[in-house]
């Protein structure tokens, strides 16, 4: 029986990109194939964390836990490590709407019909060229100004790419917040600052 390694579900708001303030239920998967020292789910980049989960178990808790928007995150660690398929089918059924976020460095399967998809580049780690073009979103995280001359570069290489494109200080910095604001301003770019750490929300 297909089964996924969870590290966490949980509601909150989303904090960050285009649906910042939308209630949402996530559900964090254990495991990422990258380690960034400044990720800030520590606790969900191993893979022998969390525990595993079928999905009539995973639906259980989620419908128990259903927001008005019935908006789900598939988030973690990075969650195209694992299946995604299955679990998106489910969710569908039962009237949800998904959303996923990812790195973008392992395929995703175009017969999967996730509704919005972030994607956040990193560093060294560049995305595969088929999820930049299937990705609704760019999340660019900002720690300095090489990260906008970066995303600038970025950018100009690939006009032709319709995502949204947030720029996400990291860890609240407030130098890199600074950053992100006057780029944003000077280039169009979304800000996208985190709210629910602001507000203490998990």
């Amino acid at each position: 029986m297909l089964s996924y390694r969870v590290n966490q579900i949980f509601q909150s708001i989303q904090g960050e990109g285009s649906f910042t303030g939308w209630p949402a239920t996530f559900i964090r998967f254990q495991g990422c194939n990258l380690d960034c020292y400044f990720c800030d789910t520590q606790q969900a980049i191993s893979h022998d964390g969390g525990s595993q989960w079928s999905i009539d178990e995973i639906m259980a808790v989620v419908n128990r836990r259903a927001n008005p928007t019935k908006l789900a995150v598939l988030t973690g660690g990075e969650p195209m490590l694992q299946p995604m398929g299955p679990i998106v089918q489910a969710l569908h059924v039962g009237g949800w709407k998904v959303h996923l976020e990812t790195n973008g460095t392992i395929a995703i399967p175009s017969d999967i019909d996730f509704d919005w998809i972030v994607l956040s580049p990193k560093d060294s780690h560049h995305p595969l060229d088929a999820n930049v073009w299937m990705a609704d979103e760019i999340k660019w995280l900002v720690r300095d100004i090489t990260d906008i001359r970066r995303v600038v570069k970025w950018t100009r290489d690939n006009h032709t790419i319709s995502a949204v494109i947030s720029l996400q200080p990291v860890s609240q910095d407030k130098s890199a917040t600074l950053l992100a604001y006057y780029a944003a301003l000077d280039y169009g770019f979304r800000l996208s600052i985190q709210v629910h750490k602001y507000i203490g929300a998990p």
